[in-house]
């Protein structure tokens, strides 16, 4: 399977009366090369147990979603309603890459004034964006969700984040 193609499947489970219905796809949610696999609710505990019974601890582990998290940080990919949402715009985002030339060019699509007025540099009549999405390297442990981003001046500094 390519990467971008999806599969479906019917398995049949051990424990379980019914063949399932299986989709797997293969992408990049995190900026790996990887799977994913979509079932159906109530089979979610036995097909994960199926999987790591079957394909050993050297191939399959579970990760929890600071691990998704990070890994798809490091690649600089957004996850709607984490970094960015219904009021943060492409170019806010740090994802002004997406928008293809002739789009630039031809604008008229959905959002386009604002999108386009940020792209242009403020010298050349342009607004830039409002606020810009950026990643930071730490030492450590990297912050969670929620957690408070501050300077390192003063007592406990000032919040920027």
């Amino acid at each position: 399977m390519f990467f971008g193609q999806c599969k479906h499947f019917i398995v049949n489970l051990p424990g379980e009366e019914n063949p399932a219905p299986v989709l797997l796809s293969r992408g990049g949610y995190t900026g790996e090369d990887g799977f994913e696999i979509s079932i159906p609710p109530h089979l979610t505990q036995s097909f994960t147990n199926f999987l790591l019974e079957h394909a050993g601890k050297e191939k399959l582990r579970l990760a929890g979603l600071g691990a998704r998290d990070s890994l798809r940080l490091e690649a600089g990919m957004c996850l709607y309603g984490h970094d960015l949402n219904d009021n943060t715009t492409p170019i806010e985002a740090g994802l002004s890459w997406i928008i293809g030339k002739e789009r630039r060019l031809a604008g008229g699509f959905h959002g386009s004034e604002t999108i386009l007025r940020e792209l242009k540099p403020i010298k050349e009549g342009g607004t830039g964006p409002k606020q810009r999405r950026v990643g930071f390297i730490v030492d450590g442990a990297p912050a969670r969700e929620g957690a408070k981003i501050v300077t390192l001046e003063g007592n406990g500094g000032e919040e920027i984040g």
